[in-house]
């Protein structure tokens, strides 16, 4: 009887078919498959695919590593997008969306609120309402405390 190495396939997929080396072997992803030895070190030369059963614990140990580390870092993609959002948002509590108001309407507010900011003159509208929208949280984090 030829000797055997048992290989076990890491690849993505579920299960991995040889269609290179003619050998007709399917790879369960996970599971040992005894190889002939001439061709084990064939399928071993694509290290991300195939590892010898004995290596396997470790492999399988870094994807997971991998694998966490990638869903934290969306975690924190998914965070710093949703901070970006929030920073951007002309929503202010009570207000709504000083973004759709005109210049007149927010000078109202201004005035109302007794926040003592002026429209600059050439001042785009949007930039406006971000400085009422700022002087707004700043009044509403002071009420707070």
């Amino acid at each position: 009887m030829a000797e055997t190495i048992n290989l076990v396939y890491i690849g993505s997929k579920p299960e991995k078919k040889d269609t290179v080396y003619g050998t007709n072997l399917s790879f369960p992803a996970g599971i040992p498959i005894p190889v002939p030895v001439d061709v084990a070190y064939k399928f071993l030369s694509h290290k991300d695919v195939w590892v010898k059963e004995s290596d396997y614990e470790l492999v399988q140990k870094e994807q997971e590593e991998k694998l966490f580390a990638a869903q934290l870092a969306a975690e924190k993609a998914e965070e710093d997008r949703l901070a970006e959002l929030a920073a951007a948002s002309l929503v202010v509590d009570g207000y709504g969306d000083l973004g759709k108001l005109t210049s007149t309407k927010l000078k109202t507010i201004v005035e109302s609120e007794s926040l003592g900011i002026e429209i600059n003159p050439g001042e785009l509208v949007r930039d406006y309402a971000v400085r009422v929208r700022d002087a707004l949280k700043e009044k509403q984090a002071k009420a707070a405390e």
